[in-house]
């Protein structure tokens, strides 16, 4: 168990990434790791809802979360990891509703948040399709601990979200023109 840690705590405090790259490989190493089809990275926003900071199969779409709503939001209000292996029957679930938006097809989900150390919560972790069978307690257990890991997210990424993208995008809007400029 942690060994399996490390990895993610390794990608976590390297500084030299950049925070999409971060990202990126943080979902790639859960998709690998929990052997399921997608993986997605939600953050608390402005608005104390939570959004998808990066979402595979979903980049050009954002996916946000209220508390309480969807098994991601029911996960944070819990305050524990929440499994559905019949997503598209839960009641629990919203993957019904962004399915037929998408056409792809849940079947099965993990959802584990985490938080500051005063308990906050920060976000939380989506895994999409286990690909042999469905999620088991032991994978409860292992999302739970790699998602406490991902409070340190907060040192990298200043939360609301909301406030750092639209820095970041002013910023990619203004970097072009200045060039252009000189």
């Amino acid at each position: 168990m942690e060994e399996a840690i490390s990895g993610y705590m390794s990608l976590l405090q390297n500084r030299e990434l950049a925070v999409a790259e971060l990202l990126a490989r943080l979902a790639k190493l859960l998709q690998q790791d929990f052997s399921c089809q997608r993986a997605t990275i939600f953050l608390r926003d402005r608005d104390e809802q939570f959004l998808s900071a990066l979402a595979q199969g979903l980049e050009e779409m954002d996916v946000d979360v209220k508390p309480g709503e969807g098994l991601v939001g029911k996960a944070i209000a819990a305050g524990e990891a929440l499994v559905s292996n019949q997503a598209a029957y839960d009641v629990r679930s919203l993957c019904r509703v962004r399915d037929h938006y998408t056409g792809f097809q849940t079947q099965s989900l993990l959802a584990a948040p985490f938080f500051s150390p005063n308990r906050r919560p920060l976000g939380a972790i989506q895994l999409i399709n286990k690909l042999q069978g469905g999620f088991d307690s032991a994978d409860k257990e292992r999302a739970e601990k790699i998602a406490a890991a991902f409070s340190c997210l907060n040192e990298r990424i200043p939360l609301p979200i909301h406030n750092y993208w639209t820095a970041e995008l002013e910023r990619s809007i203004e970097s072009p023109a200045a060039e252009g400029a000189g």
